[in-house]
Order: structure tokens, then sequence, then C-alpha cells
């Protein structure tokens, strides 16, 4: 194998360990609870304190 090759391989593994650990770390931190919710944000209006309400 040569320089390139070697090159080419340790940076593939150093972006899959990473993307391993971000996906880990969104797991973790509860990024990916409540999927659904984010559809209907667009009918949930601010309200002055910076919080959503549902319009009705």
């Amino acid at each position: 194998m040569n320089t390139l090759e070697i090159g080419l391989l340790a940076g593939g593994l150093l972006m899959a360990m990473s993307a391993t650990l971000v996906f880990i770390w969104g797991v973790r931190t509860g990024q990916f609870d409540n999927l659904e919710e984010t559809k209907y944000q667009m009918f949930h209006e601010e309200d002055d304190d910076g919080a959503f309400t549902h319009r009705s």
C-alpha cells in the first residue's frame, strides 16, 4: 500500500467514527425524540415570551 491509500483509509475510518459518535450523542441527548412534532410546528405561533402555542 502506498501513502495515498493509507491516508484515504485513515481519513475514511476517521469520518466513519465521527459520524458514529455524533449519532450516539444525538440518541443519548434526545435529539431524535418526538420527530412527528416537527411537521406540525408551522401550525404553532410564538408567544411574547418565546414559547410556542397551538393556534386555534
